[in-house]
């Protein structure tokens, strides 16, 4: 995944966490889990697998898209950031 490909997916997760994550928060101090339903949503962009290489099925993003990634969903709380890559 080159520079261009990254954008559209840097996007999708900052939308992601503006929109489901960070609104889910305090549900998730209260229940002390994730929602399976947004779960669900980050497998289907495929961030369990951004850290794998293309040719093993992951994203195949390169350690500066890595951070990048991260870096979006460090806003929102600390158990997001614990799935995903994983």
């Amino acid at each position: 995944m080159n520079e261009d490909d990254i954008a559209p997916l840097l996007d999708a997760v900052r939308r992601l966490v503006n929109e489901k994550l960070i609104p889910a928060e305090a549900q998730i101090d209260r229940e002390h889990r994730i929602p399976d339903e947004l779960l669900d949503l980050m497998r289907e962009m495929g961030l369990f697998a951004y850290a794998i290489p293309a040719e093993h099925g992951g994203l195949g993003l390169s350690k500066w898209a890595e951070v990048r990634m991260i870096f979006e969903f460090c806003r929102a709380a600390p158990a997001f950031r614990s799935y995903v890559g994983t």
